[in-house]
């Protein structure tokens, strides 16, 4: 499949670590969770930190349940 435009935030890996940059390489959110799924159409992405399944939106704000 492919996208009709790069997406906004991309998951990125530093060191074993994951977080966010944009299609120009930036650093957008700290690369701090042990996955990181790519954004959906709703603006969340799924990630995993430290054995937490959870959601974070595009500001960086965090749903961990």
């Amino acid at each position: 499949m492919q996208l009709k435009e790069p997406p906004e935030l991309i998951p990125y890996c530093k060191e074993n670590k994951w977080g966010y940059c944009d299609k120009n390489g930036n650093i957008v959110i700290d690369c701090k969770y042990d996955y990181a799924d790519y954004f959906s159409e709703e603006d969340l992405a799924r990630v995993e930190l430290g054995g937490k399944l959870g959601y974070i939106d595009k500001s960086g704000k965090e749903y961990f349940y």
